[in-house]
């Protein structure tokens, strides 16, 4: 039945393709007319062009004039060499340069898209291993790098504009590449236009000058294509196939390879797959990594849900939803990547054998991929520590804690980081008694001690007891107890009947065979790992390994969802664009506590501004949400405010700590204010609607303005003695 289905479906050639035979008709018919037209007016591409020069010099409406027939031009196949002279010598370098600019963008424009519309369903990608199904998938593959290449090397622009949209590679990568990679060509056929003196069909009068920029352009353009070849790792002429870089015959080639398919790892897949880059992503667990599963998307279900939950409500159908929910979105994460176009989901553990090659596991069956470049961004998984006595039924992660099925009675959480308070609140809420204890001195330890006081305080409202400076010495399951101690005292706690370890993360980088990522054979060295950081990298997510980058928890500068997707971003611009500027600092990282209050903090530390700044540069502020703002009185808010430290005078953002609710929306404002160098002078004169919580942030800017006006003087001749001054 299904062949037979099949047959019923199928359609002779002619009869699928009909309207492209129509159209290719006229268009044949078009470029006939033209060419009678020339023939008979006996008008060479020259002649034409100086037919036109009239009309070019005619204002404005030779400048539209020229960028129309520049754009149309493909559609009679006239060559776009002439009318580029023609407009240096009517508009001179500098706006010849930037009309044809615009024109050759709408042109090629125009020809990709003749070109796709012919090429649908032409050349489809049966895996085969011929030429043009080899150069098909390499334009596909490195769009931006080859056309790049080809515009580089002056190849018929229009041939280049039709190929690619009959190939059907991503427009963007294509049209950028050809924005860039015109501009010499564009430049130097320019110059030589601007050149010419006298454009009256003798041989024209040139100027030595100009003409020699021209020449040397098109010196520098030869050069560009012969570092963008060198660059992208092969020559036009021997495109990838199994076996290539390393790998072993049979083994599949990618132009990237990510392993972990977590926040980081999917924005880098995602985003070279949808630059028609040919992407391999390897996960040896879940799709989404710990955010989807282990941390942001049920722990944030379930503080949602703990902050709605009422008297009578059953809190067993509140850890139920959080599993229902979790994994819904992971079957819609799963289901995604295993379509993409471009993209190859594979199940397995990866390990390198070779700097551009890995092996990858499943089921006990290994197979080799290599690639050009590979990803890391395996994140990480809980610290453990030991405790006497404590069974692991007991035991609970941030891996483990949202199977949970029922509320424990009374849940022990090690710990007072992020996670620790994140749970301890949201548990308290749905009835579960919470303690806590750690060995640090206050909770959020790498928070202002500020914010540590508010959530302290708010810890003991609820009744979640926070035992700091505290170790556990045993557990007793016959009693389900719990000791601690407290430098000489011994604390007993009762009725445990779980334990959530939340003391830290631990790099998944030892199974990854990095020592094998050397950069040639017989080198000791492979990736730079630091026992303690990481993996370690540039500002780029390069590692000292030509190709392989490392991204998101497994790099000292990343710990969140957030900063591995900025960190991602900017590894697939440097693959896929890597001659587009990229700033050269990682972007600022916010982070955020959702406790409650929330906490969220941007900025330099309060330990990195005792290293770089004099005390008495630093003016800091804060506005308590309670007694300055209406918006903080009406919604009853004790703990709850905007700590800001900016350098005195100039009013320069450092750092900012926000406690109190939808802190971790308002964030955002000081990150951008950091990164921008948007100063509190220009903060003041915001105007923030009207009682709101973010207008806060101008009562931070009202306050600075207050101090700082009428004590110019003084805060001038603090500013210049201290400003250079050594901490």
């Amino acid at each position: 039945m299904e062949t037979s289905n099949r047959v019923l479906r199928s359609k002779p050639w002619f009869q699928e393709h009909a309207q492209k035979i129509i159209a290719l008709s006229f268009w044949i018919l078009l470029v006939v007319v033209y060419q009678w037209y020339a023939a008979s007016n006996q008008l060479s591409p020259l002649q034409v062009v100086q037919r036109t020069l009239a009309f070019m010099q005619n204002g404005i409406w030779g400048v539209l004039i020229y960028v129309i027939l520049y754009a149309v031009r493909p559609l009679i196949l006239f060559p776009a060499t002439f009318l580029s002279v023609a407009a240096g010598f009517v508009f001179g370098p500098l706006l010849g340069v930037l009309y044809t600019i615009i024109a050759s963008n709408i042109s090629s424009t125009i020809a990709f898209f003749i070109g796709r519309f012919f090429g649908e369903g032409m050349l489809k990608d049966d895996g085969s291993d011929n030429l043009v199904q080899r150069y098909a998938r390499r334009m596909r593959e490195n769009s931006f790098e080859t056309v790049m290449i080809m515009r580089f090397i002056f190849l018929p622009y229009d041939a280049v504009s039709y190929l690619a949209g009959f190939l059907r590679i991503k427009y963007w990568p294509f049209i950028l590449a050809t924005a860039l990679g015109s501009i010499p060509g564009t430049m130097a056929f320019i110059g030589f236009g601007a050149s010419i003196e006298t454009f009256d069909g003798a041989l024209p009068k040139l100027n030595p000058v100009t003409l020699g920029f021209s020449f040397a352009i098109f010196i520098v353009s030869i050069a560009l294509s012969r570092i963008f070849k060198k660059r992208e790792g092969a020559p036009l002429s021997s495109p990838h196939f199994p076996g290539e870089n390393g790998g072993t015959e049979g083994g599949e080639h990618f132009s990237t390879i990510v392993i972990g398919a977590g926040s980081g790892g999917m924005t880098v897949a995602i985003g070279l797959a949808g630059l028609g880059r040919k992407v391999a992503l390897i996960e040896g667990n879940h799709v989404g990594g710990d955010c989807t599963n282990v941390g942001c998307v049920p722990s944030k279900t379930l503080i949602h849900l703990a902050k709605n939950f009422k008297p009578g409500m059953n809190p067993d159908d509140v850890l139920q939803e959080v599993i229902r929910k979790r994994d819904a979105l992971r079957e819609k994460e799963t289901e995604e990547v295993q379509h993409l176009e471009n993209l190859t989901f594979i199940r397995g553990m990866a390990k390198f054998i070779a700097p551009k090659t890995l092996s990858v596991t499943h089921d006990g069956v290994s197979h080799e991929l290599t690639a050009d470049n590979i990803v890391i961004a395996t994140g990480a998984r809980p610290r453990m520590i030991d405790i006497p006595g404590l069974p692991e039924e007991m035991i609970l992660t941030n891996e483990s804690l949202f199977d949970l099925t029922n509320a424990p009675k009374h849940l022990v959480i090690v710990g007072a980081g992020v996670i620790a308070l994140e749970m301890a609140f949201a548990f308290q809420k749905i009835g579960t008694k919470v303690t806590m204890f750690a060995l640090d001195r206050r909770p959020l330890m790498t928070s202002i001690p500020e914010a540590s006081e508010a959530i302290q305080a708010e810890l003991d409202k609820r009744g979640i007891t926070l035992y700091c400076g505290t170790v556990a010495k045993a557990c007793d399951v016959s009693t389900h107890s719990l000791i601690l101690k407290s430098g000489d005292e011994e604390i007993t706690l009762t009725g445990v009947d779980k334990v959530l370890v939340a003391v830290g993360r631990v790099k998944n980088i030892d199974s990854l065979g990095l020592e094998q990522a050397r950069l040639e054979q017989g080198r000791r060295a492979g990736v730079k790992v630091d026992p303690r950081l990481g993996a370690l990298v540039n500002s780029f997510g390069e590692t000292n390994v030509k190709g392989v980058y490392a991204i998101g928890d497994v790099t000292p500068t990343s710990a969140f969802t957030h900063s591995a997707n900025a960190q991602g971003r900017r590894v697939v611009q440097r693959i896929a664009f890597p001659y587009l500027p990229l700033a050269k600092k990682e972007p600022l990282f916010p982070n955020a506590t959702f406790s409650d209050p929330e906490v969220a903090t941007v900025g330099l530390t309060q330990q990195q501004l005792a290293e770089y700044c004099h005390p008495q540069i630093i003016k800091r502020i804060r506005v308590d949400f309670k007694d300055h703002t209406d918006r903080g009185y009406t919604d009853g808010i004790e703990n709850g405010f905007i700590i800001v430290d900016a350098v005195r005078l100039t009013g320069q953002i450092l750092h900012a700590t926000i406690v109190g609710p939808r802190a971790s929306e308002m964030i955002s404002f000081f990150t951008l204010a950091i990164s921008q160098k948007i100063s509190l002078h220009k903060i003041y004169r915001l105007v923030y609607p009207y009682p709101t919580f973010s207008s806060g942030i101008l009562k931070v800017a009202d306050f600075f303005m207050r101090e700082t006006l009428p004590n110019l003087g003084k805060e001038l001749a603090a500013y210049l003695k201290y400003r250079f001054a050594k901490p």
